[in-house]
């Protein structure tokens, strides 16, 4: 779901790209994804907070009519570069959905609760415009479970950049607990059925977890000058603790997926 970055602009591409980049969960990762979406869901899929529509991709090759709704027109702007009909994308806020009850059958909400303050209403908004019977897919948090070598280097990242702070009010008092998800959908008529965990691989060069790393604007409160101040740094850095940045390490990805059902 989009927000604004640090500096209270618009993402920029290369903040966009850092986004997906960090998004990606390899082949193997999309193949079981795709697999869970065609197993779950039928007919028409909103993707609530679907941001540039990398999950919408996912949602479609699966066999699915989807629709992609976000808040942020950058990010919507390149999920229309992924070939999405026009009519398929459309800005709209998760907490104020344009469209009318039951009127999908089944949501899709990956990685957009814990940015949204709001996320209440957010929830209530989603439950209402799946049908009865239908399905919400839901992945809290983000996708990476780093090992030692990116720990390290996201340590000396937070370091060079003054550390890790919420960003956006959403950050700050969005949801991140289960337990909490849970109740929520309750209160909206509809039940947790199922946990689902999808697990792939990304391989990335040393030099590109540092460029995402600085790039992305939802990892600091710095500002994009900072965070530009902040890379060569990095560099020097990282040329002197493993020899290249062109070294290639297997990073870990999974999503967690609550999936939700709709009382009849």
């Amino acid at each position: 779901m989009g927000e604004q970055a640090a500096d209270g602009l618009s993402m920029t591409d290369a903040e966009i790209a850092a986004h997906d980049d960090q998004r990606d969960i390899g082949e193997s990762g999309w193949s079981s994804l795709r697999a869970l979406y065609a197993e779950e869901f039928e007919g028409t899929v909103l993707d609530a907070g679907g941001g540039t529509g990398i999950y919408a991709s996912a949602l479609d090759a699966a066999g699915l009519d989807v629709v992609l709704a976000d808040v942020d027109e950058r990010m919507l702007a390149a999920a229309r570069g992924r070939d999405m009909p026009a009519h398929r994308v459309v800005q709209a806020d998760v907490t104020a959905l344009p469209f009318a009850d039951a009127s999908f059958d089944g949501a899709h909400v990956a990685h957009v609760l814990h940015v949204v303050e709001d996320w209440r209403r957010a929830i209530s908004e989603v439950a209402r415009v799946v049908r009865p019977g239908g399905t919400v897919l839901v992945a809290l948090g983000g996708t990476n479970q780093p090992g030692p070598v990116l720990e390290e280097i996201s340590a000396r990242v937070d370091e060079e950049v003054g550390g890790t702070e919420t960003i956006t009010r959403g950050q700050a008092s969005g949801l991140n607990g289960p337990e909490e998800a849970d109740h929520a959908f309750a209160l909206s008529g509809m039940d947790v059925v199922a946990v689902r965990r999808i697990e792939g691989v990304q391989r990335r060069a040393l030099g590109q977890l540092i460029d995402r790393m600085l790039v992305n604007p939802y990892r600091s409160t710095a500002s994009r000058a900072v965070r530009a101040q902040a890379a060569e740094r990095m560099s020097t850095w990282a040329l002197d603790r493993f020899g290249s940045l062109a070294r290639v390490i297997d990073v870990p990805v999974g999503i967690d997926y609550r999936i939700y059902r709709r009382r009849t």
